[in-house]
């Protein structure tokens, strides 16, 4: 009588990987990791965690936390499946509860062989940054733009005195031009500099009373053409090099011209907005 053989013992399930935690970086307070999982598939190289930081982190602390923890994650070794994850997805919560729902997160970082897309919930401090971005500009001394900020909505005021930066006092002529060219070089370079920016007011002062109050909101700017305008206005300034270099034209000449073509260009502009977002002192000529 032959004895049954006893079937082979199942194979040993692989031992988890194991890999360093994932870390604040310096200037961001320490969070604790709630999930961290390496996940070596042969269908999915992944990197997967939940991580609790403290309530009250700043919105660029949770920046700068995303991506160190996004580089720490892609960069882990040791899989079998490949060389280094594929994926990654880190989810950050600010309540230990919260966390029990995966889509309770305050910012996420994911990426899925290609580069990284973060989501941050919590308002962009919108006033705050403004503000330091005001205090650095040097060329304004003791009167001083002022920013007054909705973080929540993406709504900024900026109030913006039109002074001699070198001697601080206001200019003693102000055109049309020279106001809303000051309009639309704030206006382009607050919507540049802040994508969570979603509607602008910008108050012009002369000799402390608003002459310009224009309001424009992020799809407005998006459609209007400023960046354009004003690339068109400085080709059309640079149709004037060679005569002014051959002395066919003066100086004073070529600026009428381009002061004319750039008042015309402005008006067409806020022609495009209505009517209630736009006001201008007839002072201004």
């Amino acid at each position: 009588m032959i004895a049954a053989c006893s079937p082979p013992p199942p194979p040993a399930e692989p031992a988890p990987l194991r890999h360093k935690p994932l870390l604040s970086p310096s200037g961001v307070p320490d969070v604790q990791t709630l999930v961290d999982e390496s996940i070596d598939r042969p269908d999915r190289v992944a990197v997967e965690a939940r991580l609790l930081a403290p309530k009250g982190i700043r919105y660029r602390q949770l920046e700068w936390l995303l991506e160190s923890v996004h580089r720490q994650a892609a960069g882990r070794g040791g899989f079998k499946n490949a060389r280094r994850p594929q994926a990654v997805d880190i989810r950050v919560f600010d309540d230990a509860a919260a966390a029990a729902s995966p889509e309770r997160y305050i910012a996420r970082v994911r990426s899925e062989s290609g580069d990284p897309v973060t989501e941050i919930r919590i308002p962009f401090p919108l006033g705050e940054e403004v503000k330091a971005m005001l205090d650095a500009r040097p060329d304004y001394r003791k009167i001083r733009p002022v920013a007054v900020a909705d973080d929540a909505g993406g709504k900024l005021v900026v109030t913006v005195p039109f002074v001699d930066g070198q001697t601080d006092v206001y200019r003693p002529k102000l055109t049309y031009v020279r106001a809303i060219s000051e309009w639309s070089s704030w206006t382009l370079d607050l919507f540049g500099k802040y994508p969570a920016l979603a509607d602008l007011t910008f108050v012009g002062e002369h000799r402390g009373a608003p002459v310009v109050s224009i309001r424009v909101t992020r799809e407005q700017y998006a459609t209007m053409g400023l960046g354009r305008a004003e690339e068109s206005i400085g080709a059309y300034q640079g149709d004037f090099r060679a005569g002014l270099m051959s002395g066919q034209i003066s100086e004073a000449a070529m600026t009428r011209k381009v002061d004319t073509r750039r008042a015309q260009t402005y008006r067409d502009l806020l022609s495009s907005l209505p009517r209630g977002q736009v006001t201008v002192s007839s002072s201004l000529r």
